[in-house]
């Protein structure tokens, strides 16, 4: 249910505007909103202030992440909400927080230039390591006036090549190690020489240090234990402030709201004295509002006023506990517009009876209903996924009683599992499918019937039979036909023809009496043609089938494959382990699919209706936070 709002129009003091978003602040009740223009009227930023607020806010995020990280590398570490009352928040001050940031923001340059230190060590000793064999010092490699000098890396499998070539340069000697290689050359022979080097793939040496690749490597990786050390005693001390996340957090939270009250200068419209307000806020907080406003000592005016067709209120979505996390699915979509119907208590309805229909089974369900139950009920933030699952593991145990399965298990292998009440879906496959495209018959039903509901409440009666209500008798009469063409009821096939003809031919001309112009013709036309929408809509609720009798026949085959190896103790434990990876497999890759396919058989098939959505929820003012939740 979309909860009813009101608007609160207020004029005070501009000296007082601070005083008075404290006031709102405290009653968690309004979200502010753009207010309209006046005659000599304009707003008022202190953007200098705006952007102070956001510099500190990033320092303090560094801090939080910097002291955060440290704290997971070293321990298990989650973090949570934080529940803190909102007078203590109020009196935050921050007094020894931009000591502590400053400290880490400090700790962590001098660790990065470490980590930047050490990876040019890295680097040099990857330069030099092809070197280490060299016994030489690099600098002693320098050629005379009659001799050059070439030291390189050459590929053990090139120095035939090289050895044979040189038969023609008697005035050139090489040895080498390993890989490295030293040519000694007469200048009149070496441009030749070297050049046939570099031809088979060498490459010379650019080092001229005084000293050997092993020393100069041995000095990196002692330079380099000596800054990871200091690496190590920086990380200890930003792990020593590990006690001081919450309060940061809070800090930052505390910037949040600030930056909150700055910012909300942008809906004020304000002359040189007086300011403008306009706020949102449910129907029934008014008295609550209207009590705080008159102890506040402000000097204001104000009114309540009803919503207006200009006005674009956000909306309060108000559910029982089961329909509730269902809130999720739609909201994925986008939250319902003040203007028109909440779909939740529908979602709730054919989401789980689809979902529970493509698990169904007993033993899957037990796990979804107890498992994700447990999570959304202990858990300090109600994961609405989990509500979701939960819920839907009911319906699975449902459809697992009726279709007789327990992990894939049936009556007759185990006695305890009830008989099958509906048909086996491996083995009635026709049957089923055209159970499941019965199903979006009745869903597709259903949206045009809300359709039907959202223009009656638009006041736009003739539209809401025309483009909903009539439909339903066209479906009424396509039923009859097809119970009779499948033999379930005989002599209903002329009854459901007439009757699904009359209702289409009512529904199509009435569009001549709700449009205007040239739409009045166009519509009649799309109204019939729009059939070949809802064939192919129906068609797409096949999916329910598919990957029901996928999980059914992955259960069947886990069981078969575990099922011979329990005839000793020792076997068992494989069939044991095969059942647990085999269905846990099949659970995840089944609450998944069906997760996917149908919520997006709710957004398209469903939604494309009756659904607009682009509705925003309610936000009260100076409740957007990010680490705390005030109580």
């Amino acid at each position: 249910m979309i909860v009813k709002m009101a608007k609160l129009n207020l004029v005070g003091l501009k000296s007082e505007r601070q005083q008075l978003l404290t006031t709102l602040f405290d009653s968690g009740e309004v979200e502010l909103t753009q207010t309209e223009d006046f005659d000599d009227t304009g707003t008022f930023f202190d953007e200098q202030t705006y952007d102070e607020i956001k510099s500190i806010k990033s320092r303090v995020d560094h801090a939080i992440e910097t002291i955060e990280k440290c704290v997971e590398n070293r321990s298990k570490y989650k973090p949570s909400i934080i529940e803190i009352d909102k007078e203590e928040f109020k009196r935050t001050q921050g007094k020894d927080a931009e000591k502590i940031i400053n400290n880490v923001i400090d700790i962590k340059s001098k660790q990065d230039e470490i980590v930047r230190q050490i990876s040019q060590l890295d680097a040099k000793i990857t330069a030099f390591s092809p070197y280490i064999a060299l016994e030489e010092r690099f600098s002693s490699f320098v050629g005379t006036k009659t001799t050059d000098i070439f030291l390189g890396l050459l590929d053990v499998s090139k120095f035939d090549d090289f050895t044979i070539f040189l038969k023609d340069y008697p005035l050139t000697v090489f040895d080498n190690t390993e890989n490295i290689i030293k040519v000694y050359s007469h200048k009149s022979q070496s441009q030749v020489v070297f050049a046939k080097l570099l031809e088979l793939g060498a490459t010379r040496c650019t080092f001229d240090n005084k000293d050997t690749a092993k020393n100069i490597i041995l000095q990196c990786e002692n330079t380099k234990t000596k800054l990871q050390s200091q690496f190590r005693k920086l990380d200890d001390e930003i792990f020593s402030l590990k006690d001081n996340i919450k309060g940061l957090k809070i800090y930052y939270d505390f910037l949040q709201f600030k930056e909150q009250k700055l910012d909300a200068d942008n809906n004020f419209k304000m002359t040189e004295n007086v300011y403008f307000l306009t706020a949102f806020l449910k129907d029934e907080s008014k008295e609550k509002l209207k009590h705080m406003l008159d102890e506040s000592g402000l000097n204001i005016e104000y009114n309540f006023s009803k919503i207006s067709k200009k006005d674009n209120p956000p909306i309060v979505l108000k559910n029982n506990p089961i329909v509730k996390p269902f809130e999720s699915i739609t909201n994925t979509y986008s939250p319902p517009n003040y203007y028109e119907l909440d779909p939740n208590g529908f979602i709730m309805f054919f989401f789980s009876i689809f979902f529970g229909f493509i698990t169904a089974d007993i033993g899957y369900g037990l796990i979804l209903f107890i498992g994700c139950g447990l999570w959304y009920i202990l858990g300090k933030k109600k994961n609405q996924l989990m509500g979701v699952l939960s819920i839907c593991g009911v319906t699975s145990i449902i459809f697992g009683v009726l279709f007789g399965s327990f992990f894939g298990v049936d009556h007759t292998r185990l006695s305890i599992v009830p008989q099958a009440v509906l048909p086996n879906p491996v083995t009635n496959v026709t049957t089923m499918l055209i159970a499941c495209l019965g199903a979006g018959i009745v869903q597709i039903m259903a949206s045009l019937f809300l359709k039907g509901v959202l223009l009656l409440k638009r006041k736009q009666p003739l539209s809401a039979f025309v483009s909903g209500f009539l439909w339903e008798g066209f479906f009424a009469g396509l039923i009859l036909l097809a119970l009779d063409m499948l033999g379930v009821v005989q002599g209903t096939f002329k009854i459901g023809l007439i009757i699904a003809v009359v209702f289409l031919a009512i529904c199509s001309l009435g569009q001549v009496f709700v449009n205007k112009g040239i739409e009045r013709f166009t519509k009649c036309f799309s109204s019939v043609y729009g059939l070949i929408n809802i064939l192919s809509d129906t068609l797409s609720y096949a999916r329910l089938f598919g990957l029901m009798l996928s999980g059914a026949i992955i259960s069947s085959i886990v069981d078969d494959l575990a099922f011979p190896f329990f005839n000793g103790i020792f076997s068992s434990i494989v069939g044991v382990i095969i059942l647990l990876f085999g269905h846990s497999f099949n659970l995840f890759m089944g609450a998944l699919g069906a997760y996917i396919h149908v919520s997006r058989l709710q957004y398209i098939e469903f939604f494309s209706r009756f659904y607009e959505g682009e509705g925003e929820l309610f936000k009260p003012f100076g409740r957007d936070y990010r680490f705390i939740n005030l109580t």
